[in-house]
C-alpha cells in the first residue's frame, strides 16, 4: 500500500462515517475493499502513526453497522408480527359458505 492508496482508504473511511444515508454509507465501505485486501496482504504497520486513528474509525464503523443490524432485525420482527396478525384475521360473513357437494344445477 503506497501513500496514495493509504490516503484514498482514509478518505473513503471518513466519507462513510460522515454519511447519514445507510445505502451511501455501505457504498463507501464497499469502495474500500481493494484497499483493505492490500492492507491485509501487507504489514498493517505501514499506516505508521495513523494506525491508532484508523483503529478508532474502524471501531466507529463497527458500532454503526451493529446499530443498523439491530434496527433491521427490529423492523423485521415488527413486520412479521403484523403479518401474523393479518393472517389470523378472518372476516365473518352473515351467511355460511355454500357446501362444496352442491353444484349449480341442483
Amino acid at each position: 500500500m503506497d501513500l496514495r492508496e493509504r490516503e484514498d482508504f482514509i478518505t473513503l473511511t471518513d466519507a462513510a462515517l460522515k454519511e447519514e444515508d445507510p445505502d451511501k454509507f455501505v457504498e463507501y465501505l464497499m469502495k474500500r475493499d481493494p484497499y483493505i485486501s492490500s492492507l491485509l496482504k501487507n504489514d498493517p504497520e505501514m499506516l505508521g502513526d495513523m494506525a491508532e486513528g484508523c483503529l478508532l474509525r474502524e471501531a466507529l464503523i463497527l458500532g454503526r453497522l451493529e446499530n443498523e443490524r439491530k434496527e433491521t432485525i427490529e423492523k423485521m420482527d415488527r413486520l412479521s408480527k403484523n403479518w401474523k396478525a393479518v393472517r389470523k384475521y378472518a372476516a365473518q360473513f352473515p351467511l355460511p359458505p355454500t357446501p362444496s357437494f352442491l353444484n349449480k344445477i341442483g
